[in-house]
């Protein structure tokens, strides 16, 4: 394949053109270049190494910022690019990991199953019980991505009883939903423990995780979320931060922006914490209940 005929490479935050649509937008420039899950980094604000975004849409897909160096991992994530704010600004990187059932999850509900008529039950029947009983949802339709990759993984339902309701059911579709992403959040500590070893300094354990997307309007979900990783969950004003981050990309190769650190300020106040409310034993308990779980999936394909 001839070089010529490859796009040329850019940074996220220049200008790369102008647009040509024969109407009132013509001659506008293009001033901002990023991808989905990174330009909701950007959105996020995720500007320092360690910092870390989920975004829940018909999965989830979350990155860490790991700085100006890629961090190899060998415990099932993905080492990515992830910025570069204009072409004198450092390429930032990231660790990435993806899990299938998110929001589609929750739309199975309730068109296959018809538990709910609307998504935003999901909270109100979750608020309406204390927790699944012992009830765990693996919902690993078509397998499990990271970290596991096991495409033979099937969806199962442990603990049940003729004593669990639907309520049960959808909460522990949205336990599922934060169990796989702390099962994400689990390999990325691992990564950063090896990379330690390496000489690198970004704090191996999560301090905070800040999310987006379709299901983060519950906050019943992110209790749930901030329960199992035993850190606060952060959710900003707008959720539609893929959007966000191109705009601020826009913003910062137009020189709207000076610098990621002014649109940081700007955001820093439109973040609402969601703070853990158990203990470290019963979260060790609840997780070795999913890790079996987990377990009961494979090999069913």
């Amino acid at each position: 394949m001839p070089d010529t005929i490859l796009p040329e490479i850019v940074t996220s935050a220049e200008k790369v053109g102008e647009l040509r649509c024969g109407s009132e937008l013509d001659g506008v420039p293009i001033t901002g270049m990023v991808g989905d899950q990174q330009s909701a980094c950007v959105g996020q604000m995720l500007f320092e190494p360690g910092m870390v975004k989920n975004t829940y849409g018909t999965g989830a897909f979350m990155i860490m910022n790991t700085g100006t160096s890629p961090v190899p991992s060998s415990h099932g994530l993905l080492s990515t690019m992830c910025y570069q704010m204009g072409p004198n600004a450092p390429c930032m990187y990231g660790l990435e990991g993806s899990i299938a059932v998110a929001g589609v999850g929750i739309r199975w509900l309730r068109d296959s199953l018809g538990l709910i008529d609307h998504p935003s039950e999901m909270g109100e029947l979750s608020a309406s019980i204390d927790g699944t009983d012992g009830l765990y949802f693996v919902p690993a339709f078509s397998g499990l991505l990271a970290p596991h990759w096991r495409p033979d993984a099937r969806g199962v339902m442990v603990g049940l009883t003729q004593y669990h309701t639907k309520a049960h059911v959808c909460r522990a579709m949205l336990e599922a939903i934060a169990f796989q992403t702390g099962d994400v959040v689990g390999a990325m500590e691992k990564d950063l423990i090896a990379n330690a070893e390496r000489g690198s300094s970004i704090e191996a354990k999560l301090q905070v995780l800040r999310v987006d997307g379709g299901v983060a309007n519950s906050k019943e979900m992110l209790q749930i979320q901030a329960d199992v990783l035993g850190v606060p969950v952060q959710r900003p004003a707008d959720l539609e931060t893929t959007a966000k981050g191109a705009a601020v990309a826009a913003g910062i190769g137009s020189g709207l922006f000076e610098s990621t650190q002014v649109v940081a300020d700007l955001a820093r106040s439109e973040l609402t914490n969601v703070e853990p409310k158990i203990t470290a034993e019963e979260r060790v308990k609840w997780k070795a209940g999913w890790d079996d779980a987990v377990q009961r999936t494979l090999n069913l394909a």
